[in-house]
């Protein structure tokens, strides 16, 4: 598998070639590092998601006894697990046009999880997530905020637990047109996406394009900085995908035909 340079082609990714990875993508495992009087049964009640969280926890950290855990111990938890908390994104930047749902928005409404944003033929926005990340809509654009929460410890009383738990999650889906993002490097839940109805762009770095034309089902994406992971959507659980560094261009098309075999 060979990527060309932005100046020249893209790298075609063929839905089906994609199909036939080896391994499916991990479940995404977050640490936390155990404070003074904590124990699995007190952490179900204010870190993790549920009272029965600390049985799997217990068992994924292989644990010999669930009642004794130390300060300073790392355990590993799966982010299914993990109390979350939803953080609105904010607009930080708007000119002409721009809408979420049907209503006009302005700088510093905030925008939540299942809302959408778009952009006239003369409009533009900057939207910053909760991590500070910013993602910018030019023109004739459409995006949903799939996914915007900070993990972790959500009721405020125990500062020190707060900050071992300073996880964050953002997804946004592009509909149409095209976004520009500017990723913080914070601790991830996962990583920052941006996915189209044909390819999932996940960042690993910190400055990223991302394009789908809806008319043909194509997704382009060209990397600015950094490096990003770019997947069919249909292939994402089975597919090794590729990683695209800066300078770098790739793109799925599904109108194009399969290769010859």
């Amino acid at each position: 598998m060979t990527l060309h340079k932005l100046t020249s082609t893209v790298l075609a990714l063929g839905l089906l070639a994609l199909g036939h990875a080896a391994h499916a993508a991990d479940e995404p495992l977050l640490s936390y590092t155990v404070n003074p009087r904590d124990t699995l049964i007190s952490l179900s009640s204010t870190v993790f998601a549920s009272p029965a969280a600390w049985r799997e926890i217990a068992a994924l950290n292989q644990l010999r006894d669930a009642n004794r855990i130390y300060p300073g111990q790392v355990l590993r938890v799966p982010a299914r697990l993990m109390r979350f908390k939803l953080a609105a994104a904010k607009l930080v930047s708007v000119t002409g046009d721009v809408r979420a749902g049907e209503a006009p928005v302005a700088i510093g409404d905030s925008l939540n999880e299942g809302q959408s944003l778009q952009t006239g033929e003369a409009g533009s926005a900057v939207l910053e997530l909760a991590d500070g990340s910013r993602l910018r809509l030019p023109p004739s654009s459409l995006a949903e905020v799939v996914a915007s929460r900070h993990y972790g410890a959500q009721d405020g009383s125990d500062p020190a637990r707060s900050a071992t738990t300073g996880w964050f999650s953002g997804v946004l889906r592009l509909v149409r047109g095209s976004v520009e993002v500017f990723a913080t490097k914070v601790l991830r839940a996962r990583p920052l996406e941006v996915t189209t109805p044909t390819a999932v762009v996940g960042v690993r770095g910190t400055q990223y394009r991302v394009n789908f034309d809806a008319a043909n089902g194509s997704t382009r994406t060209e990397v600015l900085e950094g490096l990003v992971r770019f997947d069919a959507a249909e292939a994402k659980a089975t597919s090794s995908g590729a990683d695209v560094a800066a300078g770098f261009g790739a793109a799925i098309d599904t109108t194009a035909a399969p290769p010859n075999v």
